[in-house]
């Protein structure tokens, strides 16, 4: 399985209180130490714009490089099209030999991007990702965020 993390960093997503960005970091750490397959691993924050924080690595080296990359810093906007082109394009666009049958987006945001054309490219790489064979799964992390889960992704 090749599975990304896609972790929205924004100022709405990082700056709630008590998070400072620990629960998620805390989440993907727990959801790679569980992993008992032979998987490859990705993990992207975004807010105005993505990273790639750690590239493609086996599932027992991801949790290192991960911890090596620092508490996640708050960004500014959430630019979720942006992120989900960057993931389809760098990550799951390379004809890469390694890479497993199933493909799998966790997408850790706290609410969707703005309406009107920023919404129609956000569901636009949502089908461009499906049309590829990459399933999306949306977890919230606030009350906004079933707009985000009702058939947008």
């Amino acid at each position: 399985m090749d599975m990304v993390f896609l972790l929205d960093t924004s100022d709405g997503a990082i700056n709630q209180p008590a998070n400072g960005g620990r629960p998620m970091q805390n989440f993907v750490n727990q959801m790679i130490d569980n992993l008992r397959c032979n998987s490859n691993v990705a993990v992207v924050s975004y807010g105005s714009s993505p990273n790639i924080d750690v590239p493609w690595t086996s599932y027992t080296n991801a949790r290192n490089q991960f911890a090596s990359t620092g508490q996640l810093v708050p960004k500014s906007s959430t630019n979720t099209d942006e992120a989900l082109r960057t993931v389809r394009e760098r990550l799951f666009g390379a004809n890469d030999p390694s890479r497993q049958n199933v493909n799998l987006v966790i997408l850790i945001t706290e609410g969707p991007q703005a309406t009107g054309d920023k919404l129609t490219r956000y569901q636009r790489e949502c089908r461009a990702l499906r049309n590829q064979g990459v399933r999306i799964i949306v977890i919230g992390e606030s009350v906004v965020v079933p707009f985000t889960l009702s058939g947008r992704c």
